[in-house]
């Protein structure tokens, strides 16, 4: 067992660098860091909707469905990465990752059919469309 008492955890990334676990929790919007079983550190930041997880040069970037978008976590709070054009149901982008090489994001805009491949200074590089739903691991 990982842990117990999060808020309706989704979407997790394993992080390598220090063995523990990023959880982002539907259920009050924090982004739980577990560093051992049933140790769990809530993050300061509030995400509405967590889903999808990466980190890209040390920053953590978290995909936000209900307002879709990526925020970037920094010391102070978070700042917006990228803003899709949401739709009314609120399910707009659907998980994200780092890219192979580590130096940007994949973002799937799954409810427009596009995945997008992104800078961390939010620039899209590149476009590819023509799927129904992408979702992001």
């Amino acid at each position: 067992m990982l842990s117990t008492g999060m808020n309706v955890p989704d979407d997790l990334l394993y992080v390598p660098d220090d063995g523990s676990v990023l959880v982002g929790e539907h259920g009050d919007g924090h982004i739980a860091r577990v560093v051992a079983p049933g140790k769990v550190q809530r993050l300061p930041q509030v995400v509405p909707e967590a889903e999808g997880i990466a980190i890209v040069g040390g920053t953590t970037y978290v995909a936000d469905q209900f307002n879709a978008r990526v925020v970037a976590l920094t010391d102070t709070g978070m700042r917006t990465v990228l803003q899709l054009q949401p739709v009314a149901s609120g399910e707009n982008l659907d998980g994200i990752s780092a890219t192979t090489d580590g130096t940007g994001l994949v973002v799937p805009d799954s409810p427009h059919g596009v995945v997008l491949l992104v800078d961390t200074g939010g620039h899209v590089t590149k476009r590819f469309t023509g799927f129904s739903r992408p979702a992001g691991s």
